[in-house]
C-alpha cells in the first residue's frame, strides 16, 4: 500500500527525454511503496540488486493500476501482471527506431496485458531466488495492451553509475 510522503530531493538524467529514458530519482523521507511484502529501495540493492541478464527471468512482473483503454477510467486498486521480455530486434520491428539500449520491451505479440496511462514510474521486477529485483521502470507505449505494441521500460542497469553518483550527492 502506498502512502503520501515528502520528497527531499529529485534529479533527472541530463539527457532525459520521454523516449530515451525519462528517468529521475527522488529521495523520499521514508520508503513509500511496498511490493510483494518488501520495500522497494534500489539504493540498498545496487549494484547487485539489478538484473543484466533478462533471459534468467522468463516472465517479468509489472505493478500497475489497470486501465482497459487509453481514454477510459483507471482504478485506485493496485494490480500486477506477468509479461514476457521481448527481444529488442522484434521490438524495433514493431515500434521503429525509437528503442534504445537503455530500454526494455515487454509484452505479448498479441497484446492483452500491459501497463497503461498512470503507470509511468512503476516497477518492472524480476523474481530471482525468491527475491524481487527492480529491472525496469514503466516509461511509455502506444496505447494499452495492443497487438504488436509492447510496453517500453527504462532499463535500470543502464543507469547504475548515474544512480550511485546522484545517491552520493543527495544522501
Amino acid at each position: 500500500m502506498a502512502k503520501a510522503v515528502n520528497e527531499s530531493a529529485s534529479v533527472a538524467t541530463p539527457d532525459s527525454t520521454v523516449l530515451n529514458s525519462g528517468l529521475a530519482i527522488s529521495a523520499l523521507d521514508v520508503c513509500a511503496t511496498s511490493y510483494k511484502g518488501a520495500c522497494i529501495d534500489i539504493f540498498s540493492t545496487c549494484p547487485s540488486g539489478y538484473v543484466k541478464n533478462y533471459s534468467q527471468c522468463g516472465f517479468i512482473e509489472l505493478c500497475c493500476y489497470p486501465q482497459h483503454s487509453t481514454d477510459g477510467p483507471g482504478t485506485r486498486l493496485l494490480n500486477e501482471v506477468d509479461v514476457p521480455i521481448m527481444d529488442s530486434n522484434r521490438c524495433k520491428y514493431y515500434l521503429g527506431n525509437v528503442i534504445y539500449g537503455s530500454n526494455i520491451c515487454a509484452g505479448y505479440n498479441q497484446g492483452g496485458r500491459d501497463a497503461c496511462q498512470g503507470d509511468s514510474g512503476g516497477p518492472l521486477v524480476c523474481k530471482k531466488d525468491s527475491v524481487y529485483k527492480i529491472t525496469g521502470v514503466v516509461s511509455w507505449g502506444y496505447g494499452c495492451a495492443k497487438r504488436h505494441a509492447p510496453g517500453v521500460y527504462t532499463r535500470v542497469s543502464s543507469f547504475i553509475d548515474w544512480i550511485n553518483t546522484n545517491k552520493a550527492r543527495h544522501p
